[in-house]
């Protein structure tokens, strides 16, 4: 659930904040009556896009969500700066401008915060070994069908390092772009490469070889 716009008053008021705590109550009350735990809430979908919004007073919003009680918070990230998020947050996730390198990958887990990845370029590597190499458990894709975007080109970018069409209408019905085709692969190389880390971790805790089928 976003809480980044006012209802009826500014939206840095106490008052806001006052009625998010109430308002995430009723949502946590609603979650244990439905079995619906854990709560996720967005204090800001994406910090650095929202005029009101920045780290300072993303925790802020995350301290009123918190009153309420056990709520996981998640929030994506456009700038370098806002990195800093990951001191609040039990996600982060980093936006295609934030450098994905050793300093900020370090950041997030020195920090216990998950590290997520958030429209990075639809890759192989991107949706596979990368993943695996930077400790990232997660990632999100935005949007699927960009509405500038011609789903008959894979090379359209509009500003973003690949294309925004991940889906295009056949004769025979939706089918996939090369780009998620692309994300498909990435997810079956981690997976091949997490059997393999998993299988690798047994033997030498076991002290033996050991069959990787079994």
């Amino acid at each position: 659930i976003n809480f980044t716009r006012a209802f009826g008053y500014k939206i840095t008021d106490q008052a806001y904040l006052d009625d998010l705590t109430e308002l995430t109550r009723l949502i946590l009350k609603r979650a244990r009556e439905k079995d619906w735990l854990p709560v996720i809430m967005y204090p800001s979908t994406e910090i650095s896009n929202d005029s009101y919004l920045g780290p300072d007073f993303n925790r802020k919003l995350i301290q009123a969500i918190r009153k309420a009680g056990d709520v996981v918070c998640v929030s994506s990230v456009n700038r370098p700066r806002d990195v800093v998020s990951v001191n609040d947050l039990d996600i982060i996730m980093y936006n295609a401008a934030v450098p994905i390198n050793e300093e900020t990958v370090k950041a997030a887990h020195e920090a216990g915060c998950k590290l997520w990845f958030q429209n990075i370029g639809a890759t192989r590597y991107n949706d596979g070994l990368f993943l695996l190499r930077t400790g990232a458990v997660g990632r999100r894709q935005w949007v699927m069908s960009w509405y500038s975007g011609d789903p008959y080109s894979d090379f359209d970018a509009g500003g973003y390092p690949d294309s925004s069409c991940f889906m295009f209408p056949s004769p025979e019905g939706t089918l996939p772009t090369v780009n998620l085709e692309w994300m498909r692969e990435g997810v079956d190389d981690y997976r091949y490469f997490q059997t393999l880390k998993h299988c690798i971790e047994r033997a030498e805790k076991e002290g033996k070889a050991l069959d990787i089928a079994a």
